[in-house]
């Protein structure tokens, strides 16, 4: 805005033009030439910026950049061992597209030779589990990062179809077999397999188990999970037996106890990749295999203790909203599927009634009661 001032005892207009903090001024006659001055001045002096802001593109959200934002929130919302996979899914894309490519410019052919290759180096299992993380992916950016500019257009993912698979059978021990190895077990070993067996509890579960989850007062657990949607941490309460509940008292009693503490911790003689004594496990990936041999048993894993407790409980005839809740399964669908990929559920039971058709004791003479007269 022009003021007005007095220079060597005259009243003279000085025009003021502030662009992008720099301050511009010149002495005129009258007030309507500084007028005019600042009017063209700041027209003239906006120019060449408005012109800049122009010529410089919008931020392209390159496949690099949608992974680098998408797996920073894996890393702080999903456990470590879903966001180590969302990583190595990402190397292999990586290996095969360029990562600068914005993500508007990769095409379906292109995630279709993604997949072909993948299913032929690694199996068609293993592809079709990239195509659902990098679904997941463009997911959460088109949700979470439109006003950042993350464009609208349809994974190319999504426009491919599934590779075929090669449906392997879940391995279920007997129970037998695992009573077996439970028996080769003493100590700390012997109360984390009696663990992962009442509380039908996944691997990670139980390795990163703290006595602050353990309320051995009430009898109870409080398993975390981020098995959820959108990554969310929630705690499942189980109870527990009394004789499980006796075995973490003789584990605490060994220890601090305190909150943060894990319950199962590397002992003392244990050799493991980058695992030192009194710290918590990150894996043991060769112990069942030498506990089923020592106890001369087929080979089966932790997740084979889980199957195995739902197969006994369904058998039991325990309703399917108990098995759930042991499972820890946010859904009965997501039950019943887990039963399905058993062998267990309504075609079990359809098999059990046709194989009493059949059976010997069909054979017998009936009595005239027996036989409903």
């Amino acid at each position: 805005m022009a003021s007005k001032i007095l220079k060597r005892g005259q009243v003279r207009w000085r025009g003021n033009v502030q662009v992008n903090g720099t301050m511009h001024q010149k002495l005129f006659a009258t007030k309507t030439e500084a007028l005019d001055w600042e009017s063209e001045t700041r027209k003239a002096l906006q120019r060449p910026q408005q012109a800049e802001e122009a010529e410089t593109p919008t931020a392209s959200w390159s496949l690099f950049r949608l992974a680098t934002e998408y797996l920073d929130w894996c890393k702080d919302c999903q456990d470590k061992s879903t966001y180590e996979e969302k990583v190595h899914c990402f190397r292999l894309l990586f290996a095969h597209v360029n990562p600068d490519l914005p993500v508007e410019k990769m095409t379906k052919k292109d995630a279709t030779a993604y997949m072909v290759k993948q299913a032929k180096a690694r199996s068609g299992n293993a592809a079709n589990k990239d195509r659902k993380d990098f679904i997941a992916a463009w997911n959460w950016a088109a949700s979470n990062r439109a006003e950042q500019g993350f464009p609208a257009v349809l994974c190319p993912f999504k426009g491919v179809e599934k590779m075929p698979e090669t449906a392997h059978p879940r391995t279920v021990p007997s129970l037998e077999a695992f009573l077996k190895a439970l028996k080769s077990t003493k100590g700390q070993d012997r109360i984390m397999l009696e663990a992962y067996w009442q509380l039908a509890a996944r691997r990670g579960e139980v390795f990163g188990l703290k006595w602050g989850e353990v309320d051995l007062n009430h009898m109870a657990v409080s398993i975390p999970t981020r098995k959820r949607e959108h990554g969310s941490l929630e705690y499942e309460r189980l109870p527990i037996s009394s004789e499980l509940a006796d075995m973490f008292a003789s584990l605490k009693a060994n220890s601090s106890g305190r909150p943060d503490e894990h319950v199962f911790k590397v002992e003392k003689g244990f050799y493991g990749a980058n695992q030192c004594s009194g710290e918590p496990f990150k894996h043991r990936q060769h112990y069942m295999k030498k506990l089923c041999k020592k106890a001369g048993v087929e080979p089966f894993g932790y997740y084979g203790i889980r199957h195995l407790a739902a197969t006994i409980l369904f058998k039991k005839g325990e309703p399917l909203a108990r098995i759930q809740a042991l499972l820890r399964h946010k859904s009965p669908t997501t039950t019943e599927l887990y039963l399905k990929k058993l062998g267990l559920g309504e075609v079990s039971a359809s098999v059990d009634i046709l194989a009493g058709i059949t059976s010997p004791e069909n054979d017998k003479p009936k009595t005239q009661e027996a036989a409903g007269f």
